[in-house]
């Protein structure tokens, strides 16, 4: 093996080179520059295997033995040069045509550097020489064969070919290029446009290269070649989903129901309607939505076919639908006796569809002429009378007539039924009685019934308010005795000339002549009830007629009259304690009135939470106190009232309070209070901040006079540019230390503080510190406490803290909603707040 490979790749340049692809084993092997490729089927990689300046360096990816094989090292090329004289020498000879012409067969060849031949040798059959291999010979290959010449494998081939196992030809494999199919594989054909060999139709193929003819793709599902729209074909398979093979044309086409864009992309028969494919008449279909309007697909032929009722001319044959023949009376396909059918209008004439066996048949009454008893055609519960040849009506079962009947029967006209008459009641059974009207038994009123059909007169089945039995009663309108005849929920009214059953309160109407005297049928729901009209006693409001209410008159009596919201003119129209709102013009309570939403008082009132009284709210317009909600007070200015909030009631705003000079809204505890210097007698009088000191509400604890008190602490503003500390020796010498927020309801206070203050400037140093070792915490450096964490979560503005370098100390700035933020701690800021505790607390804020 090393001979051979020498022979074929060392030249005498010591180059690792390979002139054309070489076979060995299973892989082939070929020189792109100075890189050796390996290749096996249709992979292929790099042998790192290279040549460089007359060097071979070897990598690790084969073998040592495959790469000395391919590769030689420098070392053997000199050892090497004879032996390449030598055997170069002996392939031109064995090369040489011979005499006979024809090609050279391989032969065994002796490598006369590295063994000796034997000198006998031996002479074969066919008069040639043949050397004794020794181990060191090859089996020499001639040169590679081209297109359309023999072969007995690929190896023997050139480049680009591959052998033809059928043909035993060197041939294009799969989108090579070509002129004839002659040029091509046994499996693949040459493709006119691309002029390369593709796989045709049915061929199998790959997904991922594009192997197959033009106007063909390989299909997902089968993984062959199928043709497109408009494509040659032979058969269904050779095109894509959702196409046919069109027999007419041999070309590819849309089916029925497929999209198309005219008639010729549809299969023969077809037609383009609104973008999708539909047979015409006597064309192949599969199912009803193949065919074009107006037809039909007969399942058992698959054709498309007039359907039954489709106009068609007497004569004509087999253009019905296989249930139906063209009718010679109506011109129409039409069902004739004993076929499926759906309804009567598609069955001949004189004929009808029977419920019971969905068959066209013969009605009862009906000639059922030349046919028997055995091959009866007459509806279900009659049969063909022989005599007369006419379908009678079977005793107990379906009747159009008393003469369908047989004797001592008559045709009950309400259920279709032939049913045994009678004359008197003594006919009948118990709690029956012999209605005069049908001359059948029928259930006396109040008995028991299952139907209507069941009770006697006018009488109907009606269930009772128990729910446990249908009792036979009369309905609305029909005469009575007493109101236990009557249907549930009615009555026997009184009327000008007889008693008549009426429906009472919520009985479903169509009419007020369906209700009592004082009730109306209400229409206007959604289903018609009879309600009390205005002014008639009522329990609830369901009782009464839309646009009124029950409502306790003055005289405790509830009557239905015009409720909450009923639209109204005048205040006649309403019922008091209501008058009409002129801003709603509706029904509404009037002040003072009784009432349980603020929806159901006047324009300008709320309901009381406590009272449930219908009063003006705060700043609404008033007259008087006693207009006012409870607690407020009227205050009249320039002629105009307003209802305002006294001190200790809730507000939103200072102008919700009633003296604009000595109560303000706290935003503490959103109650009017009074302001610095307003009159009080407890501290909880005066806002949050101050105190009532000999009946003033003022600012100050001891030692700070101006200071505002919260929680047994002081709070005093300082608006002085400081450094931090320089701020907490400032604070330190007036007995406290700068402001350490312990809680929400403290930053509240401190917020509310300073939102009172005439001067505030925007940063105000807090005792807020950070270090490493602690993170942040309110620092007092000149206290015995020292520090003290956080305890609830600190109101950071959006970005902060901010992780910059030497920024260690917080502050609170006013113009960014009292949000927290940190600074160096060098900084002057224009402000800071000093605290300290109150050791006259006593305040309850």
């Amino acid at each position: 093996m090393a001979s051979q490979l020498r022979l074929l790749h060392i030249l005498t340049t010591g180059l690792c080179l390979i002139s054309s692809p070489v076979f060995l084993g299973q892989f082939q092997y070929s020189v792109s520059g100075n890189i050796i490729k390996r290749q096996a089927s249709q992979d292929e990689w790099t042998v790192k295997c290279k040549v460089h300046e007359g060097k071979v360096s070897c990598g690790t990816e084969m073998s040592t033995e495959d790469l000395s094989f391919l590769c030689p090292c420098d070392s053997e090329l000199k050892s090497l040069a004879a032996e390449v004289a030598v055997l170069q020498e002996q392939v031109s000879k064995l090369m040489a045509p011979t005499e006979g012409g024809g090609e050279v067969e391989p032969q065994k060849l002796e490598d006369k550097t590295n063994g000796s031949s034997d000198e006998s040798g031996d002479t074969a059959g066919n008069g040639e020489t043949s050397i004794d291999p020794g181990p060191n010979t090859m089996e020499v290959m001639g040169p590679k064969v081209g297109l359309k010449e023999r072969c007995s494998n690929t190896s023997e081939c050139q480049s680009g070919l591959v052998c033809d196992s059928a043909m035993r030809e060197c041939r294009r494999g799969a989108n090579g290029q070509c002129s004839t199919n002659h040029d091509c594989v046994s499996d693949t054909t040459c493709d006119i446009e691309s002029r390369e060999c593709r796989y045709g139709l049915g061929s199998s193929c790959s997904l991922t290269l594009e192997q197959c003819i033009s106007h063909a793709a390989c299909d997902t599902v089968t993984g062959t070649c199928k043709g497109h729209l408009g494509s040659h074909c032979n058969v269904d398979a050779n095109c894509a989903n959702g196409l046919l093979c069109d027999s007419a044309s041999a070309t590819c086409k849309q089916k029925p129901g497929g999209h198309c864009k005219d008639e010729m992309e549809c299969v023969s028969g077809g037609s383009c309607e609104e973008n999708v494919c539909k047979m015409k008449f006597n064309n192949r279909c599969e199912t009803l939505s193949d065919c074009q309007v107006g037809y039909v697909c007969d399942r058992e032929v698959h054709l498309c076919k007039y359907g039954v009722g489709h106009q068609c001319f007497t004569g004509q044959q087999s253009v019905c639908e296989h249930r139906a023949i063209c009718d010679s009376y109506s011109n129409r396909c039409l069902v004739p006796l004993g076929y499926r059918c759906i309804s009567s209008e598609e069955c001949m004439h004189d004929s009808v569809c029977d419920k019971e066996t969905s068959l066209c048949s013969v009605p009862i009454g009906g000639s059922c002429r030349g046919t028997t008893t055995a091959n009866n055609v007459c509806v279900t519960g009659s049969e063909c009378d022989v005599t007369s040849q006419i379908c009678r009506t079977v005793p107990g079962v379906q009747c159009m007539s008393t003469s369908d009947c047989k004797a001592e029967y008559i045709c009950d006209t309400a259920r279709k039924v032939c049913v045994r008459m009678c004359s008197d009641d003594n006919h009948c059974d118990e709690e029956q009685v012999c209605d005069q009207l049908s001359r059948q038994c029928k259930t006396a009123l109040r008995g028991t019934c299952s139907s209507s059909y069941d009770c006697s007169g006018r009488a109907g089945c009606f269930p009772q308010n128990d729910g446990l039995e249908n009792r036979c009663l009369l309905p609305v309108g029909e005469q009575c005795k007493d109101s236990s005849e009557c249907v549930w929920n009615s009555k026997c009214d009184i009327g000008l000339d007889h008693k008549t059953c009426r429906g009472m309160v919520n009985f479903t109407c169509q009419t007020s002549n369906d209700c009592a005297a004082d009730l109306e049928c209400d229409t206007r729901l959604l289903v018609s009830r009879c309600k009390a009209k205005r002014g008639n006693p009522c329990e609830t409001n369901f009782d009464c007629v839309t646009g009124t209410a029950c409502i306790k008159n003055e005289y405790q009596v509830r009557t239905c009259e015009r409720g909450f919201n009923a639209s109204c003119q005048s205040f006649t129209d309403c019922t008091r304690p209501m008058i009409c709102d002129p801003q709603t013009a509706t029904c509404k309570l009037n002040i003072k009135a009784k009432c349980e939403t603020t929806s159901q008082c006047s324009t300008g009132y709320v309901c009381a939470d406590v009272e449930k009284e219908c009063i003006r709210p705060i700043n609404g317009k008033c007259g008087d106190d006693p207009e006012c909600i409870r607690g407020a007070t009227c205050m009249v200015k320039q002629g105009l009232g307003f209802c305002k909030a006294q001190k200790g009631m809730a507000c939103s705003t200072d102008f919700d309070c009633a003296d604009l000079h000595n109560l303000t809204c706290d935003p503490m505890t959103k109650q009017c209070r009074r302001a610095l210097g307003g009159s009080c007698e407890v501290d909880r009088d005066c806002m949050t901040g101050f105190r009532c000191r000999d009946n003033s509400c003022r600012t100050g604890c001891p030692g700070w006079a101006d200071a505002m008190v919260y929680g047994g602490h002081c709070y005093l503003l300082h608006a002085i540019p400081r450094a931090q500390a320089s701020a907490q020796e400032d604070c330190a010498h007036l007995g406290g230390h700068l402001v350490a927020i312990e809680t929400q309801e403290e930053d509240n206070f401190i917020r509310a503080m300073l939102m009172l203050q005439s001067i505030r400037p925007g940063s105000l140093w807090m005792a807020l510190y950070y270090s490493e070792e602690t993170g942040w915490t309110w620092w007092y450096p000149y206290t015995s406490s020292q520090t003290s964490r956080l305890s609830f979560r600190p109101p950071w503005y959006d970005g902060y803290p901010s992780h910059v370098e030497d920024m260690n100390c917080g502050y609170l700035d006013t113009s960014r909603d009292y949000a927290w933020l940190n600074a160096r701690c060098r900084d002057r800021l224009p402000g800071f707040i000093c605290e300290k505790s109150d050791e006259s607390h006593s305040d309850t804020y």
